[in-house]
This record gives C-alpha cells, sequence and structure tokens, in this order.
C-alpha cells in the first residue's frame, strides 16, 4: 500500500509540472519567416500554425507540424492577390 502511496504522489508531482495539454500537432507550419500583417501592424519573426485552411497560431514559440516550410530570409504575408495573373478570375 505504500508503495501505491508513492507511485501516486510522484505521478502528482509530474503532472503538476507538466505543461497543461499537449502541444498541438499542425498540417502544416511555416517557420523562422518574417510575418507581416499591414491591417494588424503586426512584423516580426514568427511560426505560423495551420490546421486545415485556417491559420491556427502565429507565434515565436516553437510549433509542431506534419509539414514544415523553413521560411527563413523570406516574408509571410496573408492576402495578398497578384490581379495581373489572372488565378482569381478562373476560380
Amino acid at each position: 500500500m505504500k508503495r501505491w502511496a508513492g507511485c501516486l504522489v510522484v505521478v502528482g508531482l509530474l503532472l503538476a509540472v507538466a505543461p497543461t495539454g499537449a502541444q498541438e500537432v499542425y498540417d502544416l507550419v511555416i517557420s523562422g519567416g518574417r510575418v507581416m500583417d499591414p491591417e494588424t501592424g503586426r512584423d516580426e519573426i514568427a511560426n505560423v500554425g495551420i490546421t486545415g485552411d485556417r491559420i491556427a497560431a502565429i507565434t515565436t514559440e516553437p510549433l509542431r507540424g506534419r509539414r514544415v516550410i523553413d521560411a527563413t530570409g523570406h516574408i509571410v504575408a496573408p492576402g495578398f492577390i497578384d490581379i495581373l495573373s489572372g488565378i482569381a478570375a478562373r476560380r
């Protein structure tokens, strides 16, 4: 009985210091790019987590993803459409 009580105390301590919840795994992570959003004024080196077709997280903390794109040295920005390309008209 004492052995079980000791194990429960150890498990309780581990749970107390563990981070809350497991880190989410995103479908796609764009990491280390310069994230710029003129609407919000954001301009920083960050990581973007995408789930499905939605941006789920933008953070400077590391993210885990099923696919990861290293955007170091590149700009990551939402919503730009090249009206001269004609792509939007074909959709």
